[in-house]
């Protein structure tokens, strides 16, 4: 494989289309999720357990409720029909109308309150259990009598505890104080709150003493509340006018008494209800008609008092005449302003020395002693004149006559004033009256407004009294031909299994919520997996062959550098080792000479238990085999021979400071030997670059059938890189359930971008359950019924796509 088969374009740089890397999603991994399910086992039954045991207590903590029931037959019998009258719109004859009606009734807050009146509700006795708190209904073994004098100590809390037959402690909050008090039964206990008289009552035991109760004073307002919650009212059969009555309580005799107690109390009350229902009817349409007679009744006076106010019944009529009216004074004040208008140029000529002809003033009437004294004024002026022509002004003759002109003046005026006033009297009185007739005709359109609406008002309010006539006399027939009839066909069940919590389906939710989380935990740990788990998960992401895989031993976890294929010749670990020794001898036939390399990712994937048994197992094949330990910042092969890094190895070799005679170190096994790494060198990588290592190689090579090079980690130094680039036999481990995805990603890189077409992998420490079995029962290799075909392959650039090739021998003739 060349460079010109990668496919590096939209980020793929590992020479190939990884779809799980892409899209996780995408390819569901069956043995995988095989793998993480039986890993999971254990968590998935603990949360089994878990939600189960949340069920049980979820049942054994939640106070149970029972519920029981009754069905009831409304039957409405119309005997109308035999009076005549078919077709009254009753209400009650209609079906629907008459279940949703009766079911509101029983729901309403009238009906509660008889309810309560009834029966016996006002206290509640509980016990206090170890887990739940249980109603004494009907067996308490006290009763208290009372008597409370404030209303807050209502809904409250009475603690009891029952010391003996005697004696017990009554404990209750008052205030922010905590009241503890001693008593005995039968004594009258009075306090500013209250009045109890506490006794024991028949269900009374010994055994009882210990316990500790409370009691409640029950409000109407909570027993309606609890009437409310607890009871169900709904239709059964709309048709055969069916209803079913429930009510739910924690204490199943108190669920049928009530139900029995609602159902006898709903009879007896819709018998009075129903015989009183068209009786309210009438009553009520009783008062509407009272009502309207009044109503009538005003209008009518109305009517009398606008006639005899106006005077008419035609507002009409009095408008014309009212307008008649007006023109006539108009020309009444027309007149008089003349006259006075006269009499006023009169008086100007009288004031003045000029003479007054009368008859210029022809419109006026004046008096005779009026016209008398204006002639004989007027011949005064004349002679006047006539003197002052011959006297003067101040001669006794002249003087006279002035006086008598003056005299004259004066009567004229003053009865000029007399006619004045009268002109202005008369027109203040015109136009008095004309105002009136003005008020008069602006006010006869709102009256004759007034009239129609009350008019019309009165015509509606007519109707509406025959109407509610005709009603009265409907129901009237109503009531003497309809009668209520109602059976129960079901009485009230005692209830033997709570409704509530159903056993079986909380079991059931918590099965089911145990599987769904289970599901949910296999699903994230799945998506979250991103680690080699078995052999055919790195088969489907890898480039490289696979030459085996090697099973996990119990102490390679510990000890990652043990020697373990002799202590266990007839293991599965040491003939899963044969079978890696087996398939490496596909990889370079015929060549005896070879150079091995051991590498991983990171530390502790094995690489180093991997180098040392299988130098081990291919020495057991009379091969000389030497493992060199060139992982010369954390050494490890000496480990597993049970000696100690000296100060003479590898970098002291490299550095011409000792020879390799002197740093090769024999094993107990034959043909096995060692090279330990030596001292810490500051430049390994430098080193390993060096000539001196590849002559040491060859030295290697010339002595030893098969050098194994055990190096460092190549995800963390570029030294096993430069080694990998001169051996015949790069090999990589990969641990199952250790070793990430990732890291056969990186492989894959170095398979294609640096042409280590020779690299191989080997999955170590895999857990059985996700291990083909070998040969004689492992099951690895080529051929020899061993049945297990490696899977690699190439990306092919013009088919776009990867391709498989199967066999080690084709893998390498393709390449070389």
């Amino acid at each position: 494989m060349n460079d010109k088969n990668l496919n590096i374009e939209n980020g793929n740089s590992y020479g190939y289309e990884s779809k799980e890397e892409s899209n996780p999603l995408g390819n569901i991994d069956i043995d995988k999720i095989l793998s993480v399910l039986k890993r999971s086992f254990p968590w998935i039954i603990l949360i089994l357990a878990i939600t189960n045991t949340l069920a049980y207590l979820y049942i054994r903590w939640t106070p149970e409720v029972y519920e029981s029931v009754s069905e009831l037959k409304l039957e409405i019998e119309n005997e109308a029909s035999l009076f005549g009258f078919n077709n009254f719109p009753d209400p009650q004859n209609q079906n629907f109308n008459t279940v949703s009606g009766e079911i509101e009734l029983i729901r309403s807050k009238l009906f509660f309150n008889k309810v309560i009146g009834i029966l016996d509700l006002d206290i509640n006795y509980y016990f206090y259990g170890n887990i739940l708190v249980n109603e004494r209904y009907k067996r308490s073994p006290f009763k208290v009598n009372y008597n409370l004098k404030n209303t807050s100590m209502l809904d409250k809390k009475f603690d009891l505890e029952i010391i003996d037959r005697e004696r017990f402690n009554l404990i209750y909050a008052q205030g922010n104080e905590q009241i503890n008090e001693s008593h005995r039964f039968g004594e009258k206990i009075e306090t500013d709150h209250f009045i109890f008289v506490v006794n024991l009552t028949r269900y009374f035991q010994e055994n009882e003493s210990e316990g500790r109760y409370y009691f409640t004073i029950n409000s109407d307002r909570a027993l309606i509340s609890y009437l409310s919650e607890n009871l169900t009212v709904e239709p059964l059969n709309l048709n055969a006018n069916t209803i079913k009555i429930a009510f739910k309580d924690n204490n199943r005799l108190k669920a049928r008494d009530l139900v029995n107690a609602i159902d006898t109390i709903y009879l007896n009350y819709t018998q009075e209800q129903k015989k009183l229902a068209n009786k309210k009817r009438i009553e009520f349409l009783n008062e509407q008609i009272e009502s309207t007679i009044k109503k009538l009744e005003s209008f009518e006076n109305f009517f009398e008092n606008f006639t005899i106010n106006n005077k008419t019944t035609s507002v009409q009529g009095d408008l014309n005449k009212t307008i008649e009216f007006i023109n006539v004074v108009d020309s009444q004040r027309f007149v008089l302003e003349q006259k006075r208008e006269k009499i006023n140029n009169l008086h100007q000529y009288v004031l003045s020395d000029s003479v007054i002809e009368v008859s210029q003033l022809p419109i006026l009437e004046i008096p005779k002693a009026l016209k008398d004294n204006i002639d004989e004024l007027n011949k005064l002026i004349i002679d006047n004149k006539l003197l002052r022509s011959s006297y003067k002004p101040n001669t006794q003759a002249y003087k006279i006559k002035q006086q008598r002109i003056d005299y004259l003046k004066g009567e004229v005026t003053n009865m000029i004033e007399v006619f004045r006033k009268n002109y202005n009297d008369e027109l203040n009185s015109l136009y008095t009256r004309k105002l009136e007739l003005l008020k008069n005709f602006e006010s006869l359109p709102s009256k004759g407004t007034e009239f129609n609406k009350n008019k019309r008002a009165f015509d509606l309010e007519e109707q509406v009294y025959l109407s509610l006539q005709q009603k009265k006399t409907e129901f009237e027939i109503a009531e003497a031909g309809t009668k209520p009839d109602f059976v129960i066909l079901s009485s009230a069940s005692l209830p033997h299994e709570p409704i509530y919590p159903n056993h079986l389906l909380v079991y059931g939710i918590g099965a089911v919520a145990g599987l769904i989380l289970s599901l949910f935990f296999i699903g994230v740990k799945y998506l979250l997996h991103n680690k080699i788990t078995s052999q055919i998960e790195l088969e489907k992401i890898s480039l490289a062959p696979i030459l085996g895989a090697i099973p996990y031993y119990k102490d390679a976890d510990l000890h990652l550098s043990n020697l373990v294929i002799d202590k266990n010749p007839k293991a599965g670990i040491t003939e899963a080792f044969r079978s890696v020794r087996t398939n490496m001898e596909f990889l370079r036939p015929n060549q005896k000479n070879r150079v091995i390399s051991v590498s991983s990712t990171i530390s502790s994937e094995g690489k180093t238990f991997i180098s040392i048994n299988l130098g081990a197992i291919i020495a057991m094949s009379n091969l000389r085999v030497i493992i060199v330990d060139i992982d010369l910042r954390n050494p490890n092969i000496h480990h597993a021979f049970d000696e100690k890094n000296t100060t003479r190895g590898v970098s002291t070799i490299l550095i011409n400071k000792n020879s390799i005679e002197d740093c090769i170190r024999n094993t107990d096994l034959e043909n096995l030997d060692f090279l330990a790494a030596g001292p810490k060198p500051p430049n390994p990588a430098e080193l390993i670059l060096s000539d001196e290592f590849d002559q040491l190689v060859n030295d290697l090579k010339d002595q030893y059938d098969v050098v194994i090079l055990d190096t460092p980690p190549v995800g963390l130094v570029t030294d096993g890189i430069l080694v990998m680039k001169k051996v015949d036999l790069p090999i990589f481990v990969v641990r199952a359930d250790y070793s990430k995805k990732s890291f056969i990603y990186n492989i894959n890189r170095l398979v294609s971008v640096n042409n280590f077409n020779n690299l191989s992998l080997i999955l170590n420490s895999i857990k059985s359950s996700r291990y083909h079995g070998y040969g004689y029962g492992y099951g690895y290799g080529y051929g020899y019924g061993y049945g297990y075909k490696p899977n690699y392959g190439y990306y092919d650039e013009d088919k776009k796509k990867k391709v498989k090739v199967s066999g080690f021998a084709n893998f390498f003739s393709r390449n070389n």
